[in-house]
C-alpha cells in the first residue's frame, strides 16, 4: 500500500441531468468509473479521494468545479491526481498546473492513442507529469518528446469484485456481444449470422450501449461463448486495440472469442485460454465448434480466468504501476515539464470548440439570469480566438444586452452552429466511446 493520499478525477454519466445531451457536450460515459476504479484505489493508497467532473461541471459549471478539484487539492496535498483524458477540456489546463506547482504529481491517463495520440494525447503533456498508455507502439513517442510515459494494460482496471462470476446464473445465449454496433461490427454480425451462427447483442446499439456494468457482467455469465472485436472503428488502417473487454470477459469467467490482434498472446494464451477469429465466416465456425465441445470451452474459461485473476485485477495493475511510479520518482526524481509545442494546436481548438457548445446551452436555458455563458465563450475564444461562433456571440451580446434576442439568434443560426460542432466532435467523442466498449 502507498503511504499516501490519492485523488481521482472520475466521470459518472449524467444522462437525462442538465446539460446532458445538448449538442456538442460530452456528458455521458458508457462505464461505471467509480466501479472500476474508487475501490481498488482504496486497497492501494493510505487515502484515495475522488471528484466526479461530469457531475460538477454540468451541476455547478466548468470553473466552479475546477476550483473544488484545486480546494481537494489545497486541503488533502494529494501525492497523485489521476486524470481520465477525455479531450473535452472539463478540466482545465490551469488546474493541472496549477495542481503540479503545489506538488501533486498528475497522471493522464490515455485510452485511444492508436489513433488519437498525433492530434489530441501528445498535447496534453505539458499539463502531466507521467502519461499513461496501452498502445505500446506510443510509449518510446512519448519518451522522445521528454515525457515519463508508462505502459499499463488492461489501462482501465479490472475490479475483480465487480467482475466476477455469478452463482446460479443459467446460460441463456450460446453466443452474445456487448458493445456499440457501429457500422463496420454491425456488417460483421450480419455475416456471421449468414455464415450460420446467431449472435444475441446486448444493448441498443451506436448511440446507447444500453447496459450498465453490473448488465454487462450478467451479460457475459449469460451466455456461452462471448464475441469481441478488436478492429479500430475510426481508422480501419489502425493497428487492432488492447480493449477491455479482452480482459473483462475472463475475470467474469466468459469463455472469450475475439476478433483476432497481434499483442493478444502476450496477455492470454490463445488456444488454450481464449481463442481468435480472423473473419465473420471463421467466427462462426469456431462458434459452433465451442458450442459442440462444451468441456473444452469450459476449461478454456476457467484458464483464462485464473490468469485475470493473477495478473490482471484490478489491485495488481495498480499496484505494479505506483509501485514502478514511486521507484522512478526516488532514482530520478519529479518530471521536469514538457515544453508546448509552438505550432497549431488541434487540441486546443477542438476544446474551444466544446466550451461554445457549453456557451449555448446555457444561454438556452429559460433562467435568463444566467452568466455562464459569457464565461464559456470567453474560454473558447482563450482557446481559439480565431473561432467566429464566440466571438460573434459576444459582439451581439454586447450590441442587444438581451438573452431572448440571443436565443432567437442562435436559433435562427442553429442549424449552422450545430452542423459545424457536430461535426467537429463526432470523431472524438466516438472514438472515446469506442475505446472504452
Amino acid at each position: 500500500m502507498v503511504d499516501a493520499t490519492v485523488l481521482l478525477v472520475t466521470l459518472t454519466s449524467q444522462r437525462g441531468l442538465g446539460l446532458a445531451g445538448e449538442p456538442g457536450i460530452q456528458l455521458t460515459c458508457n462505464r461505471d468509473i467509480d466501479a472500476t476504479w474508487y475501490e481498488p484505489l482504496c486497497r492501494t493508497f493510505r487515502r484515495a479521494l475522488r471528484y466526479d467532473i461530469y457531475a460538477g461541471a454540468n451541476a455547478r459549471g466548468i470553473s466552479q468545479a475546477n476550483r473544488e478539484i484545486l480546494d481537494l487539492v489545497e486541503t488533502f496535498r494529494p501525492r497523485y491526481l489521476l486524470h481520465m483524458c477525455d479531450f473535452t477540456g472539463l478540466v482545465t489546463d490551469t488546474t493541472l498546473q496549477a495542481a503540479r506547482r503545489s506538488g501533486t504529481h498528475v497522471l493522464g491517463f490515455f485510452f485511444d492513442d492508436e489513433v488519437l495520440f498525433e492530434t489530441r494525447s501528445r498535447w496534453m503533456l505539458p499539463n502531466l507529469d507521467y502519461a499513461v498508455t496501452n498502445t505500446p507502439s506510443v510509449v518510446e513517442p512519448y519518451r522522445r518528446m521528454g515525457a515519463r510515459a508508462r505502459l499499463m494494460v488492461p489501462i482501465i482496471p479490472v475490479n475483480g469484485s465487480v467482475f466476477s462470476k455469478l452463482p446460479g446464473v443459467p446460460k441463456e445465449h450460446d453466443a452474445g456481444f456487448v458493445g456499440t454496433l457501429h457500422g463496420e461490427r454491425e456488417r460483421a454480425m450480419a455475416d456471421i449470422a449468414k455464415a450460420g451462427a446467431d449472435v444475441f447483442v446486448y444493448g441498443r446499439g451506436y448511440r446507447d450501449p444500453g447496459l450498465s456494468t453490473a448488465e454487462f457482467v450478467r451479460a457475459v455469465n449469460r451466455t456461452r461463448v462471448n464475441l469481441s472485436f478488436t478492429s479500430n472503428p475510426n481508422d480501419p488502417n489502425a493497428p487492432h486495440q488492447l480493449k477491455g473487454r479482452l480482459f473483462e470477459i475472463p475475470m467474469c469467467g466468459g469463455f472469450l472469442l475475439t476478433e483476432d490482434m497481434p499483442l493478444l498472446g502476450k496477455y492470454f494464451d490463445v488456444g488454450r485460454e481464449v481463442d481468435v477469429f480472423q473473419s465473420p465466416a471463421e467466427a462462426a465456425d469456431k462458434i459452433r465448434y465451442y458450442l459442440a465441445h462444451e468441456k473444452e470451452r469450459e476449461e478454456m474459461a476457467n484458464r483464462a480466468h485464473q490468469r485475470a485473476l493473477r495478473q490482471y485485477e484490478a489491485h495488481e495493475t495498480l499496484r505494479a504501476l505506483f509501485e514502478h511510479l514511486e521507484a522512478d520518482l526516488h532514482q530520478n526524481g519529479r518530471p521536469a515539464p514538457v515544453a508546448a509545442v509552438e505550432q497549431p494546436n488541434p487540441l486546443r481548438r477542438s476544446m474551444a470548440e466544446h466550451y461554445f457548445a457549453w456557451a449555448r446551452a446555457e444561454l438556452r436555458r429559460v433562467d435568463t439570469r444566467r452568466t455562464r455563458w459569457k464565461e464559456y465563450a470567453a474560454m473558447a475564444l482563450e482557446h481559439d480566438p480565431e473561432l467566429k461562433g464566440p466571438a460573434t456571440l459576444l459582439r451581439k451580446a454586447e450590441r442587444w444586452g438581451d438573452p431572448e434576442a440571443l436565443r432567437g439568434w442562435l436559433k435562427r443560426a442553429g442549424w449552422t452552429v450545430e452542423h459545424v460542432c457536430r461535426r467537429a466532435w463526432a470523431s472524438v467523442t466516438f472514438r472515446i466511446s469506442s475505446a472504452l466498449s
